[in-house]
C-alpha cells in the first residue's frame, strides 16, 4: 500500500512572506488577527536525522487577517538547538525519541551533570502577558514577534528544578491567572508540580509526589480544582535513564497492571481533595472538565494502551501502509469524596484528537460542542478529517476530502456570539495530490466551507498546535 500522506512529514526548510494570498470564498471580515503554529520542520541534520515526530526543529507560522485579505509568513525559531546543530552539522541537544551521539565514557563522565536544553520549542504557542511565546515538554520557553516571527531570546522560568513541564498552560479567567504543570525527576522518588504563572516566576501550588512518573502531555482544569490524569506509561527506572542514555520516550514502559488515577487539586489551596484510580489508559489531550452532583466530570482523548506513542516514530509513520491508532472520546466521571473508583463511557463512537473547544468561554464549565481531527472509520491512515461532535445530542458532522491531511482545528468565536459555536473554525491542510498546503475555514456552526486559501508550491509540515491571537 503508498502512504499518502508522508509528504507532510519531510523537511521544509524555506523560509517565505507572501503579502497577500488568493482567497477561494470568503473570509468573514470580524476575523482580524493571526492563526499562529508550531511545528516540527527540519528532521535532518547533516548526515544525521532525528528519529520521531516530536523531534524536528521548530519552525512557526502564521496567517495574518485583515478586511477579508489573507498573508503568511514562516521563520525557524533560533533556538541553541537550531544554531548549533546547523552550525556543526551534528545532533547536539536530546529531544523526545533522538539523543546526540555519544560514547560510552562520555555518557559516563556527564551522567549526573545537569543535561543541556537546546530550546526546540516545538510544540505550542502562547501568550504570557505581553510576550509571545513558544513551548515544549521542559521548562523553558522561547520568546517571539508576533508580526515578523523573528526570535527575540529565552523566556527561562524562575526558581525552578522541573526538568518536564506541558506545552498546554491552563488560564483561570475568573482569577486571571495562568497554571501550568511541571515534573521533578528524582532517583529515589519524583514529584508531579503545579505552579501559578506569574511573569517569569512560577509559584509552586501543589507538589504531588511519585514513585514512577508517567509521562504526563497536559492536564485538565474544573472551576475549582486542577485534574492530574496519571498515565499507565511510566518512568520505572530513573538510575537506568541518567547512565544508559536512552532518549527520553524510551525510558518510559506500559505499566498495565498499575492501572491509571485521576489526582484532584484545589486551586485555592493546592490541597489533594481526591485520589482515585480507573484502569490503564494513556492520553496526550484533555478535552475539558466540570464539576457536577459532587463529581468532576472529564472529557479525555483517550487511549487503551501507548502504541501510538511508537507509531509516531518517523519510520513508521514514513512507511509505505503506515496508519495509527484511533483514540477514544471518553467520559470519565471522577468522584471528589468517598473514594470509589473513576468510571467511563463513549460519548461518541467517533474518534478524536487535538481537540479545540470554545475555550475562553467554556473551560472547565459544561458545554455542548468539541472539534477534533480524526480518521475516517474503516481506513488505516493518518488523520485525515475534521470532526464537530455535540456532546449534549451525539450529533456529529465533518469536512473530508480526498488525500487531504488537515491538522488541528482552531475555533475562533465571533465577536458578541450568541451561540457556543459561532465562528470560525481554522484548519492547516496538506494536499497530497498537489504536494502543496492550504488553510481552510470552516463555519462553526453548519461544519460547512466558506474559505480555502492555499499556498503556491510550499508544504506546511504536520505541526502540533496553534492559537489565534486577535488584533489589538
Amino acid at each position: 500500500m503508498n502512504n499518502t500522506f508522508k509528504g507532510g512529514l519531510e523537511t521544509q526548510s524555506h523560509e517565505i512572506t507572501l503579502q497577500e494570498l488568493a482567497v477561494e470564498g470568503s473570509i468573514p471580515h470580524w476575523l482580524v488577527g493571526s492563526l499562529i503554529r508550531n511545528t516540527p520542520a527540519q528532521f535532518e541534520i547533516g548526515a544525521q536525522s532525528y528519529r520521531h515526530w516530536f523531534d524536528g526543529l521548530a519552525m512557526l507560522y502564521s496567517f495574518t487577517f485583515e478586511n477579508g485579505r489573507v498573508s503568511y509568513r514562516n521563520r525557524f525559531i533560533e533556538s541553541k538547538a537550531w544554531r548549533e546543530n546547523n552550525e556543526t552539522g551534528e545532533i547536539k541537544f536530546p529531544q523526545f525519541g533522538t539523543n546526540p551521539r555519544q560514547s560510552l565514557f562520555s555518557r559516563l563522565s556527564t551522567a549526573f551533570k545537569k543535561r543541556p536544553i537546546g530550546g526546540n520549542t516545538n510544540v505550542n504557542v502562547a501568550r504570557f502577558g505581553d510576550r509571545f511565546v513558544a513551548l515544549t515538554e521542559r521548562a523553558l520557553a522561547m520568546v517571539f514577534d508576533p508580526h515578523t516571527l523573528e526570535t527575540l531570546g529565552v523566556y527561562d522560568y524562575e526558581k525552578t528544578d522541573a526538568q518536564v513541564s506541558t506545552a498546554h498552560p491552563q488560564f483561570d479567567f475568573a482569577r486571571n491567572i495562568g497554571i501550568t504543570y511541571a515534573a521533578k525527576i528524582g532517583i529515589m522518588s519524583s514529584e508531579y508540580r503545579f505552579y501559578n504563572l506569574n511573569g517569569t516566576k512560577l509559584d509552586l501550588l501543589a507538589t504531588i509526589p511519585t514513585q514512577k512518573l508517567a509521562y504526563i502531555h497536559s492536564f485538565g482544569m474544573t472551576e475549582h480544582y486542577l485534574l492530574l490524569a496519571e498515565y499507565a506509561l511510566k518512568l520505572s527506572n530513573v538510575l537506568a535513564m541518567i547512565v544508559i542514555g536512552k532518549p527520553f520516550a524510551e525510558n518510559f514502559e506500559w505499566l498495565p497492571e498499575e492501572g491509571s488515577r485521576f489526582i484532584v487539586v484545589d486551586k485555592a489551596s493546592g490541597k489533594i481533595v481526591s485520589e482515585v484510580e480507573t484502569e490503564a489508559f494513556f492520553a496526550f489531550h484533555h478535552i475539558n472538565a466540570f464539576e457536577r452532583d459532587g463529581e468532576i466530570v472529564a472529557d479525555l482523548a483517550a487511549y487503551p494502551d501507548a502504541k501510538i506513542v511508537q507509531q509516531f516514530y518517523l519510520d513508521a509513520l514514513r512507511a509505505d501502509g503506515a496508519g495509527i491508532a484511533s483514540s477514544e472520546f471518553r467520559r470519565y466521571r471522577i468522584p471528589l469524596r468517598g473514594g470509589g473508583r473513576a468510571t467511563y463511557e463513549l460519548v461518541t463512537d467517533e474518534n478524536i484528537e487535538f481537540p479545540r473547544i470554545n475555550y475562553e468561554q467554556f473551560n472547565g464549565k459544561p458545554y455542548g460542542c468539541v472539534f477534533g481531527m480524526s480518521i475516517q472509520q474503516g481506513t488505516t491512515d493518518f488523520y485525515n478529517q475534521l470532526t464537530k461532535f455535540d456532546v449534549t445530542t451525539g450529533a456529529v458532522k465533518k469536512w473530508y476530502e480526498a488525500d487531504c491531511y488537515p491538522g488541528e482545528p482552531v475555533f475562533v468565536a465571533a465577536p458578541e456570539a450568541s451561540n457556543e459555536d459561532t465562528g470560525a473554525v481554522l484548519s492547516v491542510v496538506f494536499d497530497s495530490q498537489r504536494d502543496t498546503s492550504f488553510l481552510l475555514v470552516l463555519d462553526g456552526r453548519s461544519f460547512g466551507e466558506i474559505a480555502r486559501v492555499r499556498l503556491p508550491q510550499h508544504i506546511i509540515p504536520f505541526g502540533f498546535h496553534g492559537q489565534f491571537f486577535k488584533e489589538q
